[in-house]
């Protein structure tokens, strides 16, 4: 103890005196004196890492497309549309980024989700597992919209969708523990895409039939009408081309009529063309790589094994350090620690009151038979 009126002066705030300090070569030996603790965490999570890896692997399909730009057709129509007051939609082409948010919906991840899959459980094995996603990832759920949206979740991470908008390319990544799987998640998705497509393009050839048919027949009435009144006009004046007046008014009806030709013989085309795309069903997206021959493992061995050995040796420093300060602390302040120790002690006897003879004297106190 410091003697009376000779306290020791304070020290300066953030200096704790060089005991706290641990320099380079400190650091080099406590790690030397801990080396068991470093060697085995870093050991421990190397082989968890490369245990992980061998056992769990994941492999990733890739797969791209460009749209076939069928849009012009619909385009077209809608400005025809537009000339009668009328609006259709599909007056703009959709861009390679409406693909990729396509590939993403949750409408698409819903279907691929509830698809199912059978696939070889090895690459060229002859055991085939099957189920739907939700039933192979397992994730559980109380109900089946929990189940789905569990599995929705984790599709989010597993597929991978990236939109070269210079180059008008979609590219897919799908990533599963089978490599079969994989490629028939991504091959799936293509499917859905170019059905999502090919279906929406056949309502809108639809809604274009319904407007150009009933369009169509207003133009032939109206056609009809312009063509009536000429021909009385030509039944009324047979010698109109004597008189300037009535020249002027054959010229006049004459152009009402072939404009009302043209109108109908529009519409007409539109129609037929209209009938023709609302049954079509070929593709409207060209696949540039197919998933088949891009399987490959998602992650290679060694780097991650290589980081799993990087983690475990900075946990082993870290644990060596900490069990360095406690040792140095323990020196430091042992009355902390004795505080520590009889907080558990009267822990331990406040959960086990049997023991409290024991804890207390060291004594060894009688048990009570058990009841029978």
């Amino acid at each position: 103890m410091n003697a009376p009126g000779n306290d020791a002066q304070p020290r300066p705030a953030g200096d704790q005196g060089p005991e706290a300090r641990i320099s380079l070569v400190g650091t080099a030996i406590v790690l030397l004196r801990h080396r068991r603790v470093v060697a085995g965490c870093t050991v421990v999570v190397f082989v968890a890492t490369l245990a992980y890896t061998l056992l769990f692997p994941k492999y990733t399909a890739e797969s791209s497309f460009t749209p076939n730009g069928t849009q012009g057709l619909a385009s077209q129509f809608a400005g025809l549309a537009a000339q009668f007051g009328v609006n259709i939609g599909g007056g703009s082409d959709q861009s390679v980024d409406f693909y990729a948010e396509l590939v993403k919906s949750q409408a698409l991840l819903t279907e691929l989700a509830r698809t199912r899959f059978r696939f070889a459980k090895t690459i060229g094995g002859a055991d085939t597992l099957e189920g739907t996603l939700i039933d192979l990832y397992g994730l559980g759920g109380s109900t089946p919209e929990e189940q789905l949206q569990r599995c929705l979740d984790k599709l989010e991470r597993r597929v991978v969708v990236t939109a070269r908008i210079r180059a008008n390319i979609v590219r897919i990544e799908t990533t599963a523990r089978w490599a079969d799987l994989a490629r028939k998640m991504n091959r799936r998705l293509l499917a859905l895409v170019d059905e999502f497509n090919t279906s929406k393009l056949q309502l809108q050839a639809a809604s274009q039939r319904q407007f150009a048919e009933g369009r169509m027949r207003q133009a032939f009435q109206e056609l009809g009408v312009a063509e009536d009144s000429l021909r009385g006009f030509l039944e009324r004046n047979r010698t109109y081309q004597t008189s300037p007046a009535l020249s002027f008014e054959e010229a006049r009806l004459q152009r009402r009529v072939d404009l009302r030709q043209q109108v109908y013989t529009s519409l007409a085309q539109a129609f037929e063309q209209a009938r023709i795309d609302e049954v079509r069903n070929t593709p409207v997206i060209t696949i540039v790589d197919t998933p088949e021959d891009s399987v490959q493992l998602d992650g290679k061995p060694i780097p991650r094994t290589a980081l799993g050995l990087l983690i475990g040796l900075l946990l082993g420093i870290g644990l060596a350090l900490v069990r360095e300060n406690v040792v140095r602390r323990r020196q430091a302040a042992p009355e902390e620690f004795e505080e520590v120790r009889r907080l558990l002690v009267g822990l331990r006897t406040a959960l086990s009151p049997s023991r409290t003879g024991r804890a207390l004297e060291g004594g060894s106190v009688p048990r009570t038979p058990p009841r029978r």
